[in-house]
Parts: C-alpha cells; structure tokens; sequence
C-alpha cells in the first residue's frame, strides 16, 4: 500500500507531496488543486513497470489526453509549464518502509531507485500480464518483494472520460470465468432497483457491446443511462482487480443521490473484500457524506485530502482522519472550503 506519493515538475505540480495515505482516499479541492494529477502521477509511475492496464490502455496517452484530447498531444505536455530540462520525479513511500523514486527525462526515459539499487527505466507496452518478463519486474521484486511489485504494476484508473467506450466488455469474458459477472449483476440490482436477469456481450443491434437481459427485454448496458453505465465500469475493475489501487474520478458523475450512496458502499466493500487502495476525487459534498458513513459502517480506514495548488506549482496538502472530517461537517466547516479556513486565521 502506498503511504506517500511526492510529485515534482508533473503537469500543474512543481512541487508538493500527499501524505498520510490510507485504504480509501478522499482528495478534495479547488478546481486546479492537483486532484486529477495526482490521480495521473499515479498512474504514470505504474508505467515504469506496466506501460498498458488490463484494458490494454497505454498508461502515457491516457494521461496526456485526459489533459488535451488531440491527436498531436506531446510528451512535453506532461512537463510542469512544458519545461522538459528537468525530469519529472515520482516518489512513493511503501507500506513495509521503502521508497521507490522514479525520475522521467524528455523522451520518457529515465532512472528508478530503491535504497542503494538503481536501473534505468522507459516506458513499454508491457500490461500487468507480462510484467513479470523485464528486467525491471525482477530488480523491483528482488528489492521490495512480489506483492508490493504487484500493487505497483496494476494500479488503474477509471474516469468520467470514457463512459461509454468499449471498457467494461474489454474484461467481461475474464469476469464470466469466475461468474464475477453475477456478482456485478446482483450490486447494480441492488442499487438500482430493477430486476436483471443477467448481463452479456453480443451483437447489438451492429456492435459488439454489454446488453442488460431484462424480465420484458433485453437493453443495451449504454441505453440504461450515463450513470448506469458509470457503475459498469467502476464495478468491473472492483471484482477483478485484487491487491492493487484503483483510481476513480468523481465517481458522483451522473449519479442519483440514493444510487451514489449505495454505490459507494459497494465500492468500500470490494475495496476490503480485495485489498484495494482508493484514490477518489471529488467536488461532490453528498459523496464525502457518504463515504464517510460508509467508511465507519464498512470498518474501512479512511482519510479526506484537502489539497491546494499556488501560482507557483507548489502542492500543499492537509489530510483528515474520518472523525476529525466528520467533526469539521457537524460544527458547519465544508472541507471542500477548508482553504478559506486557512486564509481566514
């Protein structure tokens, strides 16, 4: 489990670091304080082992065009200010005591670091599946052990972005396997009320894509709504991955209020059930509510992040255990606006 991220010349960060950091993070903030960013260092770090998730997503387009959606989008866009004279840093500090250092030159290639070991690193087209045939993998595993490596190279992200791409059917045939299909079936029945028979890929009407069969008909997982499909995708990643972090944006998108309660539930459960780390944003006060009820009632540690970013790229963080985040809500201090807070003394 990650303890700690510190990000240096990342995007819009020159230099800050979260810390602190638990089973289930809640980071909160001004647009523009380095919540998506983090989410992106993240995933960008996972790249030195990992290029491609489960999904076959390369790690480093995904996260240049979740900033420019454009065909000609460069490296350098990853670069604070587009200064890419100096590398990009990622260090995290690991649960068991290490701290692995990542440091990424302009033609994404560069060093990592743990303790006296040192080897060169570039990104590759390697998913978690075949991690484990590189040189890094082994040097990595050989310092800080198998499970620690593993977390590393499966971490996941899933945004608000790709909602209706073909996401969830990319894992479904792995999710029949172990009739893991069901289980998702059975959360998206109790949270939102209607009765599915089950959920499979076909042909429908012309594409390859997920239809919900229901008591009167069968309906495509896209015609079901934005926010149903949303929770296809989120739930997907939970049943499948396991001892890993996954990464969610806004994970209140196109959500009823009822349904947002009862999906952040589940998701707290599956992050128990398969020791996965969450990193949510959100600007949602509904969501920070519940997951807060959720957190005591799932006996889940949790901790809500409240982050600022100056003119300047420098990342401050201050982060809340559940009581103390619950107690500033009681007294009427919105943690989103906690930087007001800090102005105003």
């Amino acid at each position: 489990m990650l303890r700690s991220l510190e990000i240096q010349n990342f995007k819009g960060i020159k230099q800050g670091k979260i810390d602190d950091l638990t089973q289930v993070n809640i980071l909160v903030g001004r647009n523009n304080s380095g919540k998506s960013t983090i989410l992106d260092a993240l995933v960008l770090f996972r790249c030195a082992l990992a290029g491609r998730d489960y999904l076959e997503t390369d790690g480093v387009e995904q996260v240049i065009k979740r900033r420019v959606q454009r065909e000609r989008a460069d490296f350098e866009e990853l670069w604070f200010r587009l200064d890419t004279d100096v590398p990009i840093i990622l260090s995290a500090a690991l649960a068991q005591g290490a701290t692995l250092t990542e440091e990424w030159g302009r033609d994404l290639r560069g060093t990592m670091r743990c303790g006296s070991l040192e080897w060169g690193i570039r990104t590759n087209n390697n998913s978690p599946r075949h991690q484990q045939s590189t040189g890094e993998w082994l040097k990595l595993t050989e310092t800080i052990g198998e499970v620690e490596a593993s977390r590393l190279a499966r971490i996941h992200l899933v945004d608000p972005n790709g909602i209706h791409a073909p996401f969830a059917e990319k894992l479904w045939a792995e999710l029949v396997k172990d009739r893991k299909d069901e289980e998702i079936r059975k959360i998206l029945e109790t949270i939102y009320g209607f009765t599915i028979n089950y959920i499979t890929s076909m042909r429908f009407p012309r594409e390859e894509r997920l239809v919900a069969a229901l008591p009167e008909a069968g309906i495509a997982v896209d015609w079901l709504g934005d926010g149903f499909r949303y929770a296809v995708n989120i739930l997907a990643l939970g049943v499948f991955l396991q001892g890993t972090a996954l990464l969610v944006e806004e994970l209140e998108t196109h959500q009823h209020p009822e349904s947002l309660r009862k999906l952040t539930e589940t998701l707290f459960e599956l992050a128990k059930q398969q020791d996965l780390q969450l990193f949510l944003t959100t600007h949602s006060i509904e969501l920070i509510n519940y997951a807060l009820e959720a957190a005591e009632e799932k006996d889940v540690d949790l901790k809500l992040h409240h982050l600022n970013l100056d003119q300047e790229g420098t990342l401050m963080s201050t982060p809340f255990t559940r009581p103390n985040a619950q107690l500033m809500l009681d007294i009427g201090h919105d943690p989103r606006l906690h930087y007001k807070y800090i102005k105003a003394q």
